[in-house]
C-alpha cells in the first residue's frame, strides 16, 4: 500500500488556501502582498488630507497613566521638570475650579498643573522652552530612550500590546536558539550522512540541498531579529508620539488657562450665573444681567490678536517638537537596522563552522561516488576496495615477468634485453580536479551577504500565503518522507536475507570480510554495506558451460539485481525527503520530535487514506494544523505547534499590527516604517501652517464676533431660547477651523445656556 501512496504523491505539490486567525486584526491569516498593504496605506494616505487640530481636552488624558509616568521622566528628565513647572503670571482663587469645570473629570497628575494662570507672553516663553529642552535631550540620550520604551508597550498602545506576547517573544526564543548554537540547524547528521552511498549526481544534488537548508535557515535568524528590531521600534515610535502627546496637552492646557483668566475674581471657564442656585427667577435675572457682558468678554478673547497669536506661537512649537522626534525615529532606525546585520554577521560564521561538519561528510560521499564513476568510465572497473577508496588508487594494469630473451630486435642483443625487463604495475590516481562538478560543489562559496538580505526584507517584505506554502512543503516532505523510508526498511529487510547464486559471495561472507559480524541483524542491514557488497556481486562471474552461464545470469538479473536497483532508488527519495531537512525545514527523521502535533496530523492522514484520497487529506491536515494555530496562547505553545514555521504566522501578525505607517508617494518601507500618529506629522504640513496664520491674521474682524454680539443681546433681554437658536448658528457658520479651540468654546458655551434654559423652565 505504501509503495502505491509513495508512486501517485510525489507528483502532487501543490495545496489549497486555508484560513486561520491569530489575533490577526484584519481577518487574514496569512502574510500579505506587498500591493496589498501599499493600497491600504495609500487610501489612509489620502484621508490624512483632511485634518484639524485634536479638540481641547480630548487628549488630557494622557497626563495621566501615574503608574507610566517614571517612564517618560526617566527616559527626559529635563523635559519632565518642564511639564511640571508653572509659566504663572497671576494668581487667580477661581482658576482651578473654573478649569475643572471646562475639563471636567481628570486626575492628580493633571492638578499639580492647574493653578497660576501665565499670559501669552509667559506662556510663549515657556513652551519655547520646552521645544529646545526636548531637542537636546532627545539628542544626547538615544540609547537611554530606546532601552526604556523597547522593553514593553505602553498602556494603550494596543496594537504592540497585541503583539508582545506571541510575536516578539516566540522571535526572542528562536534567536537565543541560534546563538546559543542549540537549534536545529547545529544539528549533528553525521550517523544518516554516513551510510549514504548513491551515484555522483545525487550525491552532488543532496549537497546543495542541505546547502539550501543552512541557507534558508540563516534567513530565518535574519528574520527573527528583523522581527525582534522592528517591534522595538514601533515601541519607540509610540514612546515618541506619546511624549509629545503629553507636552503638546500641557500647551494645550496653558492655552486655556489663558484664555478663561478675566481677573482674579473671574474666569470664562465658569459657566454663566455658575454661582446662582437653582431658583428660576435668580437663574433668569441673572442671564439678563450678566449674559450679555458674558458674550462680549467671548468675544474680546477669541478675536484677541495676542491670544490667536499664541496659538500660532504654540503650533509652531509643536512643529519643532515633531521634527525633532521624527529627527531621532531616523537615528533609532538606523540604529537598529546596523545593529541587526552586526549581530547577523557575528553569529552566522558559527552556522557554517558547525554545519561545514556535516557537510564535509557528504562531500566525501560525493567524492567516493566521483572515484567509483571515474574508475569505471576509464577502466571498467566495478568494485575498488576500502582501501582503493581511501587512497583513491588503484590498479590499471598488472605487473609483467621476463621470461627468457625474444628474438632479436632490430637493435640488436642490447634491445632485445631491455625489452624483456621486468615491469611493475601502472596505477591511477583520482584527483578532485579530473572531475569539474565536484570541484564546482566543493569549493563554492558559502558565504551570506547579510546587507543586501536586510535591505530586501526592509524594503520588499515577504511574500504572500507564507505559512501555507510552509506547510505544504512540510507536508509533502514529510509524507514522501516516512513513505519512501517504509519501502527502503521493506527492501533493506529482504536485502539482508536474500540467497545469492552459488558462484556468488554471501552477504554473511562479505561482512566478515570487512572484519564486521555477518551475523548482527544491524550489520546485515547497513545500507552502505549492502551497497558495497551489490558492486562485488557486479564484479563476479560464474563458471561453466555457456548454458549455465547463461541460466545464472537470467537468475541474477531477474531476482536479485531489480531488489538492488529498486532499493538504490528508494534509498535517494528517502535521503531527500528523510534524512535532508529541506525544504521543509525538518527532515521527516525528526520531525516528529521539533513537532510531534503536525507529524501526527500528517500520519493520520496517511493512515486514513489511499491513494485517491491522500491529497484530499493532506490539505484538511494542513487546515487543521492552521486552525490550531488560533488556539496558542504564549510563546512556547506556537513554537510546540509549528517548530521553525511559527516564523510565518509571527511575519503575518507583524504586518497586520503595523501602525502610523510613513509613506511617500503611495510606498513604504515594509519594515521600520512606524511614525508619529498622523495628528502629529501633520503640524509638518506647510499648507496648514499657512491656513492658521492666515486665520489667525483675519480673527480679530471675522464676521463671526457680529454675529456672536447678537447672541448676548438676546441674552439681555431674556430670550434664552433665541440665544441658543442663534449661537447654534455661530458655530454652524465658523469656519476657521485651524483654530479648534473657538469651535470647541463655543460649543460647551451652547451646552451651558441649554442646561440653563432647563433649569429656568422645570
Amino acid at each position: 500500500m505504501y509503495l502505491k501512496l509513495l508512486l501517485s504523491f510525489i507528483a502532487l505539490v501543490t495545496f489549497s488556501p486555508a484560513t486561520y486567525s491569530l489575533c490577526f486584526i484584519d481577518g487574514v491569516s496569512d502574510t500579505q502582498s506587498v500591493n496589498r498593504f501599499d493600497s491600504q496605506r495609500l487610501e489612509g494616505q489620502l484621508h490624512q488630507e483632511f485634518f484639524s487640530e485634536p479638540q481641547l481636552g480630548s487628549t488630557f488624558g494622557e497626563l495621566e497613566h501615574s503608574f507610566q509616568q517614571p517612564l517618560f521622566t526617566e527616559a527626559w528628565p529635563s523635559t519632565a521638570k518642564l511639564l511640571k513647572t508653572l509659566p504663572a503670571a497671576s494668581e487667580s482663587v477661581i482658576a482651578t475650579s473654573a478649569i475643572l469645570n471646562r475639563l471636567g473629570q481628570i486626575g492628580s497628575a493633571t492638578l499639580e498643573v492647574l493653578g497660576p494662570v501665565g499670559d501669552a507672553f509667559a506662556v510663549e516663553g515657556w513652551a519655547e522652552n520646552m521645544g529646545s529642552t526636548f531637542s537636546k535631550e532627545s539628542s544626547t540620550r538615544l540609547d537611554k530612550i530606546a532601552s526604556i520604551f523597547s522593553i514593553v508597550p505602553l498602556v494603550g498602545d494596543e496594537l504592540n500590546m497585541l503583539s508582545n506576547d506571541i510575536k516578539y517573544f516566540a522571535a526572542k526564543e528562536k534567536i537565543e536558539e541560534f546563538e546559543s548554537q542549540t537549534h536545529y540547524v547545529f544539528n549533528d547528521h553525521h550517523p544518516d550522512f554516513h551510510r549514504f552511498h548513491h551515484k555522483k549526481e545525487d550525491a552532488i544534488q543532496l549537497i546543495n540541498q542541505y546547502d539550501d537548508h543552512v541557507n534558508a535557515s540563516i534567513k530565518m535568524y535574519i528574520d527573527q531579529l528583523l522581527l525582534a528590531a522592528d517591534t522595538e521600534y514601533r515601541r519607540i515610535a509610540a514612546g515618541y508620539d506619546r511624549q509629545l502627546v503629553r507636552q503638546m496637552t500641557r500647551m494645550d492646557l496653558e492655552h486655556i488657562k489663558v484664555y478663561g483668566h478675566i481677573s482674579e475674581q473671574s474666569n470664562l471657564n465658569h459657566p454663566l450665573c455658575y454661582e446662582v442656585g437653582d431658583n428660576p427667577t435668580h437663574l433668569m435675572n441673572c442671564v439678563k444681567s450678566q449674559g450679555q457682558a458674558r458674550i462680549q468678554l467671548i468675544i474680546n478673547q477669541l478675536s484677541s490678536s495676542e491670544f490667536n497669536q499664541l496659538h500660532l506661537k504654540l503650533h509652531k512649537v509643536k512643529r519643532s517638537l515633531v521634527q525633532t522626534a521624527l529627527e531621532n525615529l531616523q537615528e533609532h532606525k538606523d540604529k537598529l537596522r546596523t545593529s541587526v546585520i552586526v549581530r547577523a554577521k557575528q553569529h552566522i560564521p558559527f552556522i557554517y563552522q558547525y554545519t561545514g561538519l556535516n557537510r564535509r561528510i557528504l562531500e566525501e560521499r560525493a567524492r567516493m561516488s566521483g572515484l567509483r564513476e571515474y574508475a569505471k568510465a576509464n577502466w571498467n572497473l566495478d568494485y575498488l576496495s576500502d582501501e582503493q577508496i581511501r587512497t583513491a588508487t588503484f590498479e590499471v594494469s598488472p605487473a609483467r615477468e621476463c621470461w627468457g630473451i625474444p628474438s632479436v630486435y632490430p637493435g640488436g642483443i642490447q634491445a632485445s634485453l631491455d625489452a624483456c625487463k621486468d615491469s611493475g604495475p601502472l596505477y591511477d590516481t583520482y584527483h578532485l580536479s579530473k572531475d569539474q562538478e565536484l570541484v564546482a560543489v566543493i569549493r563554492k562559496s558559502l558565504d551570506f551577504d547579510v546587507e543586501s538580505y536586510v535591505e530586501t526584507k526592509v524594503n520588499n517584505g515577504w511574500e504572500s500565503g507564507l505559512l501555507r506554502t510552509k506547510l505544504g512543503d512540510l507536508a509533502y516532505a514529510y509524507v514522501v518522507g516516512q513513505l519512501s523510508n517504509r519501502r527502503f526498511e521493506t527492501l533493506v529487510t529482504q536485502l539482508s536475507s536474500i540467497k545469492v547464486l552459488s558462484y556468488q559471495t554471501t552477504l554473511t561472507e562479505y561482512l566478515n570480510s570487512q572484519g564486521l559480524d555477518g551475523n548482527d541483524p544491524e550489520q546485515r542491514k547497513d545500507w552502505y554495506q549492502l551497497s558495497r557488497w551489490y558492486e562485488l556481486l557486479l564484479t563476479e562471474r560464474p563458471s561453466g558451460g555457456a548454458l549455465s552461464i547463461i541460466t545464472q545470469y537470467e537468475r541474477f538479473h531477474a531476482f536479485i539485481k531489480p531488489v538492488f536497483e529498486n532499493t538504490i532508488t528508494a534509498a535517494y527519495i528517502r535521503d531527500i525527503y528523510y534524512s535532508i531537512p529541506y525544504p521543509s525545514m525538518y527532515s521527516g527523521k525528526n520531525l516528529q520530535f521539533y513537532s510531534p502535533i503536525m507529524a501526527k496530523t500528517f500520519d493520520n492522514a496517511i493512515v486514513s487514506s489511499d491513494k485517491n484520497t491522500l491529497q484530499r487529506s493532506l490539505n484538511s491536515a494542513v487546515s487543521e494544523i492552521m486552525e490550531k494555530v488560533t488556539e496558542v496562547k504564549t510563546a512556547n505553545e506556537l513554537h510546540y505547534l509549528l517548530g521553525d514555521l511559527a516564523l510565518y504566522a509571527q511575519i503575518a501578525q507583524h504586518q497586520q499590527s503595523e501602525v502610523h505607517v510613513l509613506t511617500t508617494d503611495s510606498y513604504a518601507p515594509q519594515l521600520f516604517n512606524s511614525s508619529l500618529s498622523v495628528v502629529n506629522r501633520q503640524y509638518l504640513n506647510e499648507a496648514h501652517l499657512n491656513t492658521i496664520s492666515q486665520q489667525v491674521m483675519m480673527s480679530d474682524l471675522h464676521a463671526l464676533w457680529q454675529m456672536l454680539s447678537h447672541v448676548g443681546s438676546q441674552l439681555s433681554q431674556g430670550k434664552l431660547d433665541l440665544a441658543i437658536t442663534q449661537l447654534g448658528d455661530v458655530i454652524r457658520n465658523n469656519d476657521m477651523t485651524m483654530l479648534p479651540y473657538i469651535h470647541e468654546i463655543l460649543v460647551q458655551e451652547l451646552e451651558e445656556l441649554i442646561e440653563l434654559q432647563i433649569k429656568i423652565e422645570s
